[in-house]
């Protein structure tokens, strides 16, 4: 693996790590898509209406009765065993 010196342009960043991983792995890197980086939480519509959840107060007080939530797709930042939190 090369080491990459970074700074702080992005725009060159990516152009050096596309620019590297053409020529070392063969892969093509697309145009960035023009996205947020935050996180964002979803329920399921009957879940939703069946607990009058609407704001992340209700999904808290949800929580606090006893209920449960799963948290896809970021185990590696709630290292809590299973990948349930609470909010």
């Amino acid at each position: 693996m090369k080491t990459i010196r970074h700074g702080k342009n992005a725009k060159q960043g990516f152009e050096k790590v596309k620019k590297l991983d053409a020529e070392q792995n063969k892969l093509v890197w697309l145009t960035p898509a023009p996205a947020n980086n935050t996180w964002t939480i979803a329920v399921r519509q009957d879940i939703a209406e069946k607990n009058k959840l609407s704001s992340l107060a209700d999904l808290s007080r949800y929580l606090k009765e006893g209920g449960t939530f799963k948290l896809g797709g970021v185990c590696g930042i709630y290292r809590t065993g299973g990948c349930a939190a609470g909010i």
